[in-house]
């Protein structure tokens, strides 16, 4: 006999949040895309985290026509969400394919 359960040991609501797949983009790929398109490409982190509880982790923002690489902290999360622990600006659009 088997179980399966999902335990929750913390819940937000209202709270900023990204989807996981913003700290998945593959830098190569965005920055041939960005090419192809005359967008500019700045990579920012050489040894960024994966994605954790209170520590930086890289997502990619479009902004005045560059894809920006950008830590932010996130807190809680689950299979489909972060939540988002630094400011963006509202005009921080976040890249995710």
């Amino acid at each position: 006999m088997t179980v399966q359960a999902d335990i929750k040991i913390a819940r937000k609501e209202n709270v900023p949040s990204i989807p996981v797949e913003a700290f998945h983009i593959n830098q190569a790929k965005l920055c041939r895309y960005a090419a192809d398109h005359n967008i500019a490409c700045k990579p920012s982190c050489e040894q960024c985290h994966t994605a954790g509880q209170d520590h930086p982790a890289p997502i990619w923002i479009y902004q005045n026509n560059e894809f920006i690489e950008k830590e932010v902290r996130v807190g809680l999360w689950d299979d489909k969400y972060y939540e988002l622990l630094d400011d963006l600006h509202e005009d921080h659009i976040i890249v995710g394919f």
